[in-house]
């Protein structure tokens, strides 16, 4: 969009002036630039598996972010102005698609599309985040990746406090609002395996989770995703079914079984010790947890496929059609009830990421099977 309207600025019938076209992209070119460097970067280091320099050269490079963010409220002033006096401007800016040579492309407003190089400094941020938690410390790159991190978390701290006091005014505003409509234990398929996860439905957007548990409880941020950014995907059964690692039906049966023939033990090594919980009882509960854990894991096979404008899609497996209605159903109600949600800080993620033993309503996975 960008270089049609420059070229169109100097011509007889321009859309926009050059002193437009320049406020509305400023910095837009150079942070393409940046991003192209990284990725060829990081194509080139596959083999090599060393990412630390090209995450630490990104993020010596944030001023460029910086100089964008300073002129983004510009920006959007003048995209607004653009668009009510123009009409062709307005027809221009209110339908962008991208990724046209995809399956699947989608549709922006340039307001949109300038908002996401904001978004990207907290997406590359907790990017950072996971890939110093998956570096093991005596890995050259760890170094590099937790001085990128801390460059990265100072710079997402200036931005908050300094640059956009009026988003953070309007996320705390919307933060007051924001309430659980739904939370639950499912299963993720994930990079090839079956995962159990805490999926937490909020008002504005979708938030999974690991529950880490101990004397208190707490929970590991996996990803989240605004409503406004995600679709339900409906796809035939064959389609997903492949990709779905399933253990064989009959294993299955005999974890039932051997989950039923447990508790008989464990009701049976009650009856006979009546005193404190003997080694052997407690031996006899922890094969249970196992036991129902691997069920509760490997038993669901109704798919839920959610995905995301920025190209991710997640899988999850439930136990029933019904239980499929109704996370879509209330995903569906909740997305169409907040229509303007914004993006949500790193910060923003972290404080609510720590509130969640407070805010769950479902406590722990369903440690209970269905015996036939």
């Amino acid at each position: 969009l960008m270089k049609p309207l420059k070229m169109a600025a100097s011509s007889s019938q321009p859309v926009l002036s050059t002193l437009q076209v320049q406020t509305i992209f400023f910095q837009v070119p150079e942070l393409l630039e940046l991003h192209q460097q990284f990725y060829q970067g990081l194509r080139q280091s596959q083999e090599q598996q060393l990412v630390g320099h090209l995450f630490q050269r990104l993020v010596k490079q944030l001023g460029i972010y910086r100089a964008f963010i300073s002129n983004h409220q510009l920006s959007l002033q003048t995209v607004r102005k653009c668009n009510s006096s123009d009409e062709r401007f307005q027809n221009l800016a209110a339908l962008i698609k991208v990724g046209v040579y995809t399956a699947d492309p989608t549709s922006y407003t340039l307001e949109e599309l300038l908002l996401m190089p904001i978004d990207r400094v907290t997406r590359n941020t907790l990017a950072l985040h996971d890939l110093l938690n998956h570096t093991p410390e005596e890995h050259p790159d760890h170094p590099l990746l937790q001085e990128a991190l801390s460059i990265s978390k100072d710079f997402l701290s200036g931005v908050n406090k300094e640059i956009l006091p009026r988003k953070n005014s309007e996320n705390t505003a919307r933060s007051k609002r924001r309430h659980l409509v739904k939370d639950g234990f499912l299963v993720e398929v994930s990079d090839g395996s079956r995962r159990l996860r805490h999926l937490f439905l909020f008002s504005d957007f979708l938030l999974c989770a690991k529950l880490k548990q101990g004397k208190q409880d707490y929970y590991k941020h996996e990803w989240s995703v605004l409503l406004t950014d995600l679709t339900l995907q409906s796809l035939v059964e064959e389609d997903i079914v492949p990709t779905i690692p399933a253990e064989p039906q009959e294993l299955i049966n005999d974890i039932r079984k051997t989950i039923h023939q447990t508790r008989l033990e464990i009701q049976e090594e009650k009856k006979q010790n009546r005193g404190p919980v003997n080694k052997v009882l407690e031996k006899t509960r922890k094969k249970l947890l196992d036991s129902e854990l691997w069920l509760i894991q490997n038993s669901p096979t109704v798919p839920l496929c959610i995905h995301s404008k920025i190209g991710k899609s997640y899988t999850f497996l439930l136990s029933s059609e019904f239980e499929l209605c109704e996370w879509k159903e209330q995903i569906e109600q909740a997305r169409n009830r907040n229509l303007d949600s914004v993006p949500l800080s790193l910060s923003d993620i972290m404080k609510l990421t720590s509130s969640l033993p407070q805010l769950r309503s479902t406590m722990r996975p369903p440690l209970q099977s269905n015996i036939d």
